[in-house]
C-alpha cells in the first residue's frame, strides 16, 4: 500500500468502539487485539497506526484500539439510570463532564440514529461523551478517546451527574517498543502497553466502571 494511502486511513472518520468487543468486517474481536493489514488488504479497523515490515519486506499496519472509559450507572435496585426507558433515569442534559478545564455536555444516542461502526482506521481524539448501547443492548456512558500510542499521566475526567454528586475517572498509560520483535505477533509486534485506571482517587480494575447511586 502506498504511503499516502496510510495517511488517508489515519484521517478516516469517527467510529464507535468498545473495550469489550469491536466489530471489524462483521466479526467480533477483543479490543486488546490488533488488526493487521498488508499491501493487499485495504480494510483496517481500530485506531493508532504503526507500520512494520513483514517477513517478505511488505509494509504491515498494526492498529491499536483507542483508550476509552465505559460507565454503567444504576440505582440500589439495579435499574439503569442511563436508560431513558426507566422513569427515574438521569436526564442526560444535566450530566456535565470536565476534562482539561473544558466542560462537555453529554450526547444521547439512544435513538434510531445511534452511531455505527465504520471499518476504517482513524485518529483518536477526545470529544463529547455520549450515551449509547453496548453490545448487549445496555445503556452506558462512553468517554474518550485517547490514542493508545500516546503516553498519558493521570488523564482525569470529572463527571457531574446532575444529582449533586460527582465522580472522578482517571488513568495513566505508557508503552515501550522493542524493534527486535517488530515482526513477532506473539510479542505484540514489539509494543508493550501498561495502563492503570482510577476511580475517585482509588486504583480501579480496567476501563469498565459500574457505579451505584
Amino acid at each position: 500500500m502506498k504511503k499516502f494511502q496510510y495517511l488517508a486511513l489515519l484521517l478516516a472518520a469517527f467510529m464507535t468502539i468498545s473495550c469489550e468487543k469491536d466489530i471489524v468486517n462483521n466479526q467480533d474481536v477483543d479490543s486488546d487485539q490488533t488488526i493487521v493489514s498488508n499491501d493487499d488488504d485495504n480494510d483496517v479497523n481500530k485506531d493508532d497506526n504503526n507500520t512494520n515490515n513483514d517477513d517478505n519486506g511488505q509494509d504491515v499496519i498494526v492498529d491499536w484500539a483507542p483508550l476509552e472509559l465505559f460507565v454503567y450507572l444504576s440505582d440500589a435496585d439495579g435499574n439503569n439510570l442511563l436508560d431513558p426507558e426507566y422513569e427515574h433515569a438521569y436526564d442526560s442534559a444535566n450530566i456535565v463532564l470536565t476534562y482539561e478545564g473544558k466542560e462537555y455536555e453529554v450526547i444521547n444516542y439512544l435513538t434510531p440514529n445511534e452511531p455505527q461502526v465504520q471499518p476504517m482506521a482513524y485518529l483518536a481524539v477526545f470529544d463529547a461523551p455520549y450515551i449509547c448501547h453496548d453490545t448487549k443492548g445496555v445503556a452506558r456512558l462512553t468517554i474518550g478517546e485517547w490514542g493508545r500510542d500516546g503516553k498519558w499521566d493521570m488523564a482525569t475526567v470529572d463527571v457531574a451527574w446532575g444529582d449533586g454528586t460527582t465522580d472522578t475517572f482517571a488513568f495513566s498509560h505508557d508503552f515501550t517498543y522493542n524493534p527486535e520483535y517488530r515482526n513477532d505477533e506473539d510479542n505484540g509486534w514489539g509494543f508493550t502497553f501498561t495502563t492503570q485506571y482510577y476511580l475517585n482517587g482509588e486504583s480501579h480494575d480496567g476501563c469498565m466502571y459500574y457505579l451505584v447511586k
